[in-house]
């Protein structure tokens, strides 16, 4: 789970650059309005998926990693430890969905009014820079949380389980 997440973030951050260049493209002549218009649909949708699917999975290893820390007696640092790791992730995807779903909304009446324009590639702009931030974050927080699973296997060698199998 870990490894498709990250490649899909990876290709989020392809997608985020085309969409952008895609954007300037009717000014300069390399794309069209449509292609652009495809571009940014698929790349919001892509950017809300990979986002709440990396909340899912940090939550999901958090309740796993408590499982198995009472399970152990491991004590609380392994708990905090992916309490850090949620909150420097979290807050920061909760702003990208929005501004993501303002950007495709500002878009969609840029398509109608051409008065939207400039509103819609300066709200793009800042889109493209939370969005990119947030998800170099969810990136260090699956390395983080990785880490800290190779950690707990170490300590629980008994049965076999890693703490991905849990």
């Amino acid at each position: 789970m870990a490894r498709g997440l990250g490649t899909l973030i990876l290709v989020v951050f392809l997608f985020q650059g085309i969409t952008f260049a895609s954007g300037l493209g009717p000014v300069i002549g390399w794309f069209t309005r449509t292609q652009h218009i495809l571009w940014g649909l698929l790349t919001a949708f892509l950017l809300l998926f990979t986002h709440t699917a990396t909340m899912f999975y940090l939550i999901g290893r958090g309740k796993y990693v408590k499982e198995v820390t009472q399970e152990l007696s491991l004590g609380g640092e392994f708990i905090e430890r992916t309490r850090e790791i949620k909150r420097m992730f979290f807050p920061w995807a909760t702003y990208s969905i929005v501004v993501t779903i303002g950007v495709t909304t500002a878009g969609g009446i840029a398509a109608v009014w051409s008065g939207w324009h400039l509103f819609h590639g300066i709200l793009a702009g800042i889109g493209v820079g939370l969005n990119s931030f947030t998800l170099w974050r969810g990136l260090m927080g699956i390395g983080h949380d990785l880490a800290l699973g190779a950690e707990m296997e170490a300590l629980d060698g008994k049965d076999g389980r890693t703490p991905a199998e849990g």
